[in-house]
């Protein structure tokens, strides 16, 4: 399968099938599934799958797979997705990774890279990242990859409103480190 997207220590490529057992494993994990209110359960990580490989057709991006190259290990998911906010669409940069592979900078290292994919394969001026109010370590990866906080607003998701951060971060800003 073809990398979109390589790091020092990671590729990003589009998700497959065969990624089934692997997206079970990190979308049906409570403590990772937190900032989305709830685990999946087996139909919905198929139709997360399925809407994944609707955006690649659709818009060229979507999230995927993050593999570590030293390992070639499944480490979780990142990318670029249009998300609604206030009634704008956004091109959102996020990431969700599995939880023994938290707090080793992986977020960071994917996150800044969907940035300057977004800037400097798909043309884009302006990335954002939208963060449950409540989940501390993904504002600092957004702040940690050059975005400024620009407001908190409520958002439903899956039928339970919330507050979430808007960080944003545009390619006349400082680039993304």
């Amino acid at each position: 399968m073809k990398k979109v997207i390589e790091t020092e220590r990671t590729y990003l490529r589009e998700l497959k099938y065969d990624d089934f057992q692997d997206l079970c494993k990190l979308l049906q994990d409570e403590n990772v599934m937190t900032a989305f209110d709830h685990a999946l359960n087996p139909d919905e990580v198929l139709d997360w799958l399925h809407r994944q490989m609707k955006r690649y057709q659709n818009d060229g991006f979507g999230m995927w797979a993050v593999i570590e190259k030293k390992t070639n290990l499944f480490l979780g998911q990142a990318g670029l997705t249009w998300q609604e906010c206030e009634g704008e669409q956004v091109l959102d940069v996020s990431f969700v990774f599995l939880q023994k592979f938290w707090h080793r900078g992986f977020a960071t290292e994917t996150a800044q890279a969907c940035v300057r994919y977004a800037f400097d394969n798909l043309g884009f001026d302006r990335v954002t990242s939208t963060v449950r109010s409540t989940i501390e370590p993904g504002k600092r990866v957004a702040e940690r990859i050059g975005m400024t906080h620009v407001k908190d607003f409520q958002h439903v998701y899956q039928g339970v409103e919330g507050t979430y951060s808007l960080y944003s971060i545009s390619k006349k800003q400082e680039q993304v480190p």
